[in-house]
């Protein structure tokens, strides 16, 4: 079987733990690109918190928000793009009230959080010490009332994230969000759950991606660590999981490789792709 489309989550599996790129990750990366492979990343993260160095490798394609949007790179095209419901907005909205919760929603590739919540973690890290403080701040814009402001667009939401410092409160919250109707709940982090539309999913766009393309997932190889990767990871051929992945997600996977901060992208593509 000849890899056509290799499906690359970033955080916890392209990305080491400090979130960059290794050398021999972007190596392989461009390696596959030049054998003819279309690269594309599938990312929890809005259009613009993908860092720079990823962009700046030979993607093709790009799924932010968890798959949200399908983004043709090279022809600046948007393929898919779903949002959240409004009734969905409705239905949660009385969580942005909740001060143990960080709440952040995905406008147009941009992520959004409260004033109060970004000085919080601006001016001390003890709040949300669970948090990963030098991404949030420079990714994520502060508005003053991040509830009105979600009410305010409550057509274009893209994705809503609820971050916990608290898992007996994120699984209280979990049951509660399980019973929304047409809404998908995932999640990237244990400290975190992600909402979208119902036909959001990094495995449905990825699927997607494969019928315009016309290939077929038999053909595809995926690389993902988090549960939001779980369902890409069961449709592909080739499905590979970092060993940093829990036992959930590897068990989703045919195979298992190096660790996100042992380079086991570039030890995937090169055992799949490169066969060296």
């Amino acid at each position: 079987m000849a890899v056509k489309l290799l499906v690359l989550d970033l955080d916890g599996t392209t990305l080491t733990d400090t979130k960059g790129i290794s050398v021999e990750n972007a190596n392989a990366i461009r390696k596959a690109s030049e054998s003819g492979v279309k690269v594309v990343i599938a990312t929890g993260r809005a259009l613009t918190s993908i860092p720079e160095y990823i962009l700046d490798l030979p993607i093709s394609y790009i799924l932010p928000s968890n798959g949200s949007k399908i983004i043709d790179i090279k022809n600046e095209k948007i393929l898919l793009e779903n949002v959240v419901p409004s009734s969905v907005i409705r239905d949660v909205i009385h969580f942005f009230d909740d001060e143990e919760i960080m709440m952040e929603i995905f406008i147009d590739d941009k992520a959004y959080v409260s004033s109060a919540d970004y000085n919080a973690l601006l001016n001390s890290h003890e709040k949300f010490s669970y948090r990963d403080r030098e991404y949030v701040l420079r990714t994520r814009i502060p508005v003053d009332d991040l509830k009105e402001f979600t009410l305010e667009n409550i057509d274009v939401i893209e994705n809503i994230n609820f971050n916990f410092g608290c898992q007996d409160k994120k699984e209280d919250t979990r049951e509660y969000l399980s019973d929304v109707k047409d809404a998908s709940l995932t999640s990237s982090f244990p400290h975190n759950l992600e909402m979208g539309n119902e036909n959001t999913s990094k495995g449905k766009s990825v699927k997607f991606l494969c019928d315009h393309l016309l290939i077929s997932l038999e053909d595809v190889m995926s690389m993902g660590d988090g549960l939001n990767d779980t369902e890409m990871l069961e449709i592909t051929g080739i499905s590979v999981a970092p060993s940093n992945a829990s036992d959930l997600v590897k068990k989703s996977a045919k195979y298992v490789t190096k660790s996100n901060n042992e380079h086991g992208v570039s030890v995937a593509i090169k055992e799949f792709i490169l066969k060296d």
